[in-house]
């Protein structure tokens, strides 16, 4: 019992004293730094924020296909893959939300509002 609460003072005082600091200002080390490279050369930083766009939310096509099967079972309509790719992770696809809204949004609709055609 002792051991735990001794393991667990040692990772709070490490997480809270040490990592998050160094995190804080590393964060505000890039951020500074970056705020340097628009000034600097505007269109080198926009090429390098587009980079890490695509990186963050352009998902790769195994991804892609978890997603489309995820949301076929959901939905139980056919989603394409490179729909979902262009798309990247946050619009997911029009024909996803589609199949999302008339599966789920147009029941829930007809509850509040029962005029609603479903």
């Amino acid at each position: 019992m002792v051991g735990k609460t001794v393991a667990g003072f040692f990772t709070n005082l490490a997480k809270n004293w040490i990592l998050k600091p160094l995190a804080t200002v590393f964060s505000v080390i890039f951020m500074y730094s970056f705020h340097a490279l628009v000034k600097a050369s505007p269109g080198r930083a926009f090429q390098l924020m587009k980079k890490i766009s695509s990186t963050y939310y352009t998902p790769p096509r195994e991804w892609a296909g978890f997603i489309s099967s995820y949301m076929e079972q959901m939905t139980g309509g056919k989603i394409d893959l490179d729909e979902i790719i262009e798309a990247g992770a946050g619009g997911s696809g029009r024909r996803a939300m589609e199949l999302l809204g008339e599966k789920f949004l147009q029941p829930m609709l007809a509850m509040i509002m029962p005029e609603t055609p479903i």
